[in-house]
């Protein structure tokens, strides 16, 4: 798992792994290699293998390729290095964490049997290859390939083969078999699940190439599931991916059972770094053996490359540094995090736990399910809380009295290190009744520091005077404002018939846009001359919509229909203009 040192243990253990440029682009794949020691985990953003001097494992198929015979007593030599680096994070404890692990081009087994090196690399199509090669007088009848794992093997008639396992099938391609140039004739001789090489005429005093391709799926992931994707760009082009990796390869530390994952590209798509971190371990907070998953709900990227990111976890142990609350109950429900990693990936700037406080500890089901950035490096974050009256607040002086067991939003500011700057409660006002609920859904900041949280619908906001609308219907989202200092409410608003606001944005003079599902028959209206003023179809059914408001939240801009009845408008561009 770490960099490949003078005092590297006999028995090495080379990992394969593939990276893969961002979701929204075409797949761009390059196979490469990190050193790791004999029995230790790694992984790669798709398909992976591990190579030792006895053999290799593809990860994704559950198969084991052992050079049968061989002395395994070699240590494979990482050869050419390659661009990227790979970091594992995976833990709260430090010491364990791998960090700028190197990439190389391939992977030299030597001797594996007497006079014959195995050497791993990628092809150009970025498929597994491995050469055996044989120096003078090497007996090529030595290699034999046994597949653990297999249920059967089968050469097909190109001479292709073919190898089944419980998960699918791997294909090792017919051997190339080159001496001095000229192709020699050869096929695989197949006994049970062993495969072996069998050549035409050559001459044993020269050297001689065995050159098998392994071939196998290459989504992104592997044979693993991938959820949760975010991408982002910095200023010069870089790309940024991140996503939760469900199963598929071993890693440091890491079950399978979910880990969080940033990739870093540049403007041509050559890996920078690879970062993989989250909890460890099957057995979640509260002794309960069930999956664990890490999930990532937003990320972007600052001015300086960092990667803020917010998500949930139900792990104990999750990497956590600078933090404001250390200790999450993650019992049964799983824990807000905020967390920033510096522009290199390989640590944080602040990682921490984030919600209500009960009983010494964060707990869920709150999610934070926004996050942004300013030049200065601050994170501000939106979400909602199920629990208002624990919620971690910096001062109360617009709210009131708090609401318990109801559902408010909040929103939350970060110093660049992690020092909590505010944190204020949204719609957690009013009696404490079951229809006191203010449903965020939405979030983002200006360029002056103003933060905007929007949602619905809504029943209990502390609505600011001469706001745009005072007075909830049954069918309201909101729109509240907040100062930069966090002290105090720009405006608070209803939004008439709007029963899903799902995204925010807001423009260089203040003024907010907001999209969602709207409902005629619950007060929604247009104004004149928009793109579309009256909504097609049936009276109660539901229609996107957009809305502008000025900056001082006391009137709509504009109000307009997008579209038929049922899609739901969900994205505004954070850069929208006027």
């Amino acid at each position: 798992m770490g960099c490949l040192h003078s005092s590297t243990p006999r028995h090495l253990t080379a990992l394969i792994l593939f990276s893969a440029s961002a979701q929204c682009e075409s797949p761009v794949r390059q196979l490469y290699f990190e050193p790791v020691t004999a029995g230790a985990f790694a992984t790669g953003g798709g398909g992976s293998a591990r190579v030792n001097g006895r053999g290799f494992e593809i990860d994704t198929a559950s198969l084991r390729v052992v050079f049968e015979g061989a002395t395994g007593l070699s240590a494979p030599v990482p050869e050419g290095p390659r661009a990227g680096v790979s970091n594992y994070l995976a833990g709260n404890d430090p010491k364990l964490w791998r960090r700028g692990v190197p990439h190389f081009a391939k992977v030299r087994v030597p001797e594996v049997y007497p006079g014959i090196d195995a050497v791993f690399y990628g092809n150009a199509e970025n498929e597994l290859e491995f050469d055996f090669v044989l120096q003078p007088g090497a007996d090529p009848g030595a290699i034999r390939l046994r597949y653990d794992g297999a249920t059967s093997l089968e050469v097909g008639a190109e001479g292709h083969l073919t190898i089944a396992t419980p998960t699918g099938k791997v294909v090792q391609r017919a051997p190339v078999i080159l001496q001095q140039g000229e192709r020699i004739a050869g096929r695989y001789r197949v006994e049970g699940l062993t495969a072996a090489f069998e050549l035409q005429a050559y001459d044993p005093a020269e050297a001689l190439t065995i050159d098998p391709v392994i071939t196998w799926g290459t989504l992104l992931g592997g044979a693993a599931t991938e959820a949760g994707s975010h991408a982002a760009y910095d200023s010069a082009g870089n790309l940024y991916i991140g996503y939760v990796l469900f199963g598929g390869e071993p890693r440091p530390g890491v079950t399978g059972t979910g880990t969080l994952v940033v990739e870093k590209f540049t403007p041509n798509r050559t890996l920078v770094w690879s970062t993989r971190f989250g909890g460890t371990g099957a057995i979640c907070g509260g002794g309960q053996a069930f999956e664990c998953p890490d999930l990532m709900w937003e990320m972007v990227v600052d001015s300086a490359g960092q990667i803020a990111i917010v998500g949930s976890t139900r792990h104990r142990n999750f990497p956590l540094k600078n933090a404001i609350y250390s200790t999450g109950l993650h019992n049964p429900d799983p824990v807000p995090f905020v967390l920033k990693l510096n522009s290199a990936g390989n640590d944080f700037q602040f990682s921490t736990f984030f919600g209500a406080f009960r009983n010494g500890a964060v707990s869920g089901p709150d999610r934070v399910f926004g996050v942004r950035t300013d030049a200065a490096g601050n994170t501000y974050v939106g979400g909602y809380t199920l629990s208002p009256q624990d919620f971690i607040t910096t001062q109360n002086n617009f709210m009131g009295s708090v609401t318990a067991n109801a559902e408010a939003g909040f929103m939350a500011k970060f110093g660049p290190t992690g020092t909590l700057l505010y944190s204020v409660l949204i719609g957690a006002t009013g009696p404490a009744t079951s229809e006191r609920f203010c449903r965020a859904g939405a979030f983002t900041i200006d360029a002056a520091g103003n933060a905007y949280l929007a949602g619905s619908p809504c029943s209990g906001l502390e609505v600011t005077p001469g706001a745009f609308t005072t007075v909830s219907a049954d069918f309201s989202g909101f729109v509240a404002k907040l100062n930069p200092a966090g002290t105090d409410l720009v405006y608070a608003t209803y939004i008439p018939g709007f029963i899903d606001i799902q995204s925010i944005a807001a423009d260089s003079t203040g003024a907010a846009y907001f999209t969602g599902a709207s409902y005629g028959l619950g007060g929604f209206t247009t104004t004149p001359g928009v793109y579309r003023e009256a909504p097609i179809g049936a009276p109660n059914d539901y229609w996107p919509a957009l809305v502008k408001l000025n900056p001082a939240g006391t009137a709509r801009v504009y109000s307009a229909y997008l579209g038929e009845n049922f899609p739901v408008a969900a994205c505004v561009p954070a850069g929208i203009g006027g």
